[in-house]
């Protein structure tokens, strides 16, 4: 590794510290705003939402934080994108307790969830959608592909998929994607790609790392459920064709997985005797 000039470090750590000033109030507003959760959980779904479009910045902070590194001292800096990718999961987290963590669940079992949240406004939860996608994203491309932290970003684009789909008021969603009805049809449109998208990526995700990496049958259980969750949408927005073509790649897997299985307890039955 070539010598870091004086002039360099000393630059770095000039440029470093404002973010790191930046960091320490951001994280002293979430957990001001923690604590007041805490004490009244009125409007409890709401508090979660702003502490998780807060921790996002935390996110982005530290991104920015090891870019500096890279540029300046040519180092990637461990610690940074570790925090990030820790401050990934909060955000996750929170967004579950709120939209839920359902997979391939009918619209019935979590429709409670909107209550609380009904009035939240369609561009404010696509927008926070794509920001945490986009977080999670970044942060697995600064720990690049070496990295032993490669196959949880599959576990994190998964779960971001399914809060994504389980955000959606399907019970209106006729109404919402009819462009006669709605001034925000596009972004509708938008909303509906990004989860179609989020679950059809996640869901070959996890058969890549069932056939590639782990063997293991509940990861590529867990693909078929994402690719019944997108089934699931098709048939909430009537699109027939493609819920069809999705079927049948379910089907697919399905025969791929009850063969895989009964080859796994043939070989098991072999070695006990």
């Amino acid at each position: 590794m070539a010598k870091v000039s004086k002039e360099a470090k000393h630059l770095y750590s000039e440029k470093i510290s404002e973010y790191k000033r930046n960091l320490e109030e951001t994280t002293k507003k979430i957990n001001q705003m923690k604590l007041i959760l805490q004490r009244d959980d009125s409007g409890a779904s709401y508090k979660k939402i702003l502490i998780a479009d807060e921790t996002m910045k935390l996110i982005s902070l530290y991104g920015i934080m090891n870019r500096l590194s890279l540029e300046l001292l040519g180092i990637k800096n461990e610690f940074f994108i570790n925090e990030a990718r820790k401050a990934c999961y909060e955000s996750l987290i929170l967004l579950e307790a709120v939209f839920g963590d359902l997979v391939n669940a009918p619209f019935a079992d979590y429709k409670d969830n909107f209550v609380e949240f009904n009035t939240y406004p369609i561009e404010s939860k696509y927008n926070l959608l794509k920001k945490l996608g986009f977080s999670i994203n970044m942060v697995k491309d600064a720990f690049g592909e070496n990295s032993k932290w490669k196959l949880s970003f599959i576990d994190l684009e998964g779960r971001h998929a399914v809060i994504s789909h389980n955000c959606i008021d399907f019970k209106s969603i006729a109404k919402e994607l009819d462009p006669r009805e709605r001034e925000l049809y596009s972004l509708h449109i938008s909303f509906i790609e990004m989860t179609i998208k989020a679950l059809n990526d996640a869901a070959n995700s996890y058969r890549l790392k069932y056939e590639l990496t782990t063997n293991k049958l509940d990861d590529f259980k867990r693909a078929i459920l994402l690719l019944a969750t997108l089934r699931r949408l098709y048939s909430y927005i009537g699109k027939k064709k493609e819920m069809a073509e999705v079927q049948k790649k379910i089907d697919v897997w399905k025969a791929k997985l009850q063969s895989d299985k009964q080859i796994q307890e043939n070989r098991q039955r072999e070695a006990r005797k």
